[in-house]
């Protein structure tokens, strides 16, 4: 009996001996041949914004799970993809966009960018050549309003825009600005965190250096490469797959899960609603003041979240979140984010583009977007780039002319 037991007990050992060498070899293969991520940041820190694009910056980087390859090019500024001229031209237009990942081009090449695309149209012959017009990209990934505040107060004088176009990310911009962490929502200390006291906007505190989080067991499985590829896969499989992800739910799957969407947890949960919602008004209205300040117009653009355009994730989470009251409330009131900022931005006289119904009008909005990463692909910021340049002519002074609507600058 003891013999037959050592035996087992060997034959278990080597198995999982077996089992290690085996996943370790295909770790080594991945990072090697087919690395499932870029290892080293583009990213640099900021003792007041936490963060910031390496300056001058040229080099090959590997999107999630490899779904993609491009260039990342940072000018000086750390811009990417352009050398602003400290100087400005007399017959030169600066249109400087703010905005996170979306903002920046997550995934796609510099030239595929909406800003870069809004340039180019912006100066089609037939548009307005008494005019050069630059576009600015200060995206910068994982941004939100506060961060944009701050940002403008430094570049502001700099770029000298006639145009700032801040891009607000309904998805997640309010946790950023919470200074929380997606779906846990523990505390972000790589946020500058503001918040409102004595009906005033203060900054409470500025950025910490990330903590080493190598002794996180969680963290570490995610740094591998092997759980990468399998796991974003699996979840770009089942966001596109409602029909499958129903069928594992009855067959008793676990499937439910504790994190809230990000645009749900934002708008519909009371953990980061209202209180983030006031907070990234007085954020907005702050912002406001300082484009107005430098004799520069601002306008906003709603960027709606994959759930609000995409039936079949809808499908998929109807599933995943069946039962939670903040789901069934985004469900019952899906734009609620878009109401409330044109409202609001309305009734401060700041003009508002909403892209939720120009991703709706496409035929397939859910070929605009990474299965993966989960962004815009090049054709997702050729849609974008077109529904802004076409509100730019009929709703500001764009090329000098006075604006629909919006203050007298």
């Amino acid at each position: 009996m003891q013999t037959w037991l050592k035996s087992i007990g060997l034959n278990a050992i080597v198995l999982c001996l077996s089992a290690a060498v085996t996943l370790a070899g295909a770790e080594v293969v991945l990072r090697t041949t087919y690395p499932q991520r870029e290892r080293q940041s583009i990213h640099e820190f900021d003792a007041e914004l936490g963060y910031r694009p390496q300056a001058s910056l040229d080099r090959r980087y590997v999107w999630d799970a490899h779904e993609v390859v491009t260039g990342v090019r940072t000018g000086p500024q750390g811009f990417r993809d352009i050398d602003l001229p400290a100087r400005k031209a007399s017959n030169e237009f600066r249109v400087l966009l703010l905005g996170d990942s979306n903002t920046f081009g997550y995934g796609v090449e510099g030239d595929e960018t909406f800003a870069k695309i809004l340039e180019e149209r912006l100066n089609r012959p037939a548009s307005q050549p008494v005019h050069n017009y630059v576009a600015i990209n200060a995206g910068v990934i994982g941004y939100g309003t506060g961060h944009q505040v701050l940002q403008y107060e430094r570049i502001g004088d700099g770029v000298a825009a006639d145009l700032v176009i801040l891009n607000v990310t309904v998805s997640n911009d309010i946790q950023d600005n919470l200074c929380l962490t997606y779906g846990a929502l523990t505390p972000n200390r790589m946020n500058p965190c503001f918040a409102i006291e004595g009906g005033e906007l203060v900054l409470k505190s500025r950025p910490e250096k990330t903590e080493d989080t190598s002794g996180d067991w969680r963290q570490v499985l995610e740094s591998l490469d092997l759980y990468s590829f399998v796991m974003l896969r699996s979840a770009g499989f089942a966001g596109a797959n409602p029909r499958v992800v129903r069928l594992l739910d009855e067959w008793g799957v676990g499937m439910k899960r504790a994190w809230l969407p990000t645009v749900v947890e934002a708008w519909y949960s009371e953990v980061c609603w209202p209180r983030g919602w006031t907070l990234t008004q007085r954020l907005l209205e702050q912002l406001h003041q300082s484009v107005r300040k430098r004799g520069a117009q601002l306008v906003v653009v709603g960027i709606p979240s994959r759930l609000q355009v995409q039936q079949n994730l809808r499908d998929v989470s109807s599933v995943l979140y069946d039962g939670r009251a903040e789901y069934a409330a985004f469900q019952r009131d899906p734009v609620r984010p878009q109401r409330l900022l044109d409202e609001f931005l309305s009734s401060r006289g700041i003009a508002f583009l909403d892209l939720e119904p120009v991703f709706q009008r496409q035929p397939a909005p859910e070929d605009l977007y990474y299965a993966i990463n989960q962004h815009w692909n090049a054709g997702g910021h050729r849609v974008v780039a077109e529904a802004i340049e076409q509100f730019l002519h009929e709703r500001t002074r764009l090329a000098g002319r006075p604006a629909a609507i919006g203050e007298a600058q």
